[in-house]
């Protein structure tokens, strides 16, 4: 599944002191975590979460968010993905 196929949220729990490489580019094989798919083909750089406490972070599947990569509730009101259509 590519990264803004799901439609819906990506939930990652991330434990106090951990971080995490967040997919920012749309191209990783390991949604919603980069793995340096965006090397060579896009400018995008992931971004580093560290939690500064147990937490849950909600990442953006349908690629609609105005808070990338962050989920917004978008997904909530696309009946289809737009994002993945136009890009892929």
């Amino acid at each position: 599944m590519k990264m803004y196929e799901k439609n819906d949220p990506y939930k990652v729990f991330v434990k106090t002191g951990e971080s995490v490489r967040v997919c920012t580019c749309g191209l990783s094989k390991d949604p919603p975590f980069c793995d340096d798919a965006h090397e060579g083909k896009s400018e995008k750089i992931p971004l580093v979460n560290t939690a500064e406490a147990d937490t849950n972070l909600f990442v953006c599947g349908c690629g609609n968010s105005k808070d990338m990569p962050w989920c917004d509730g978008a997904h909530k009101s696309c009946p289809e993905n737009e994002y993945f259509k136009e890009r892929y």
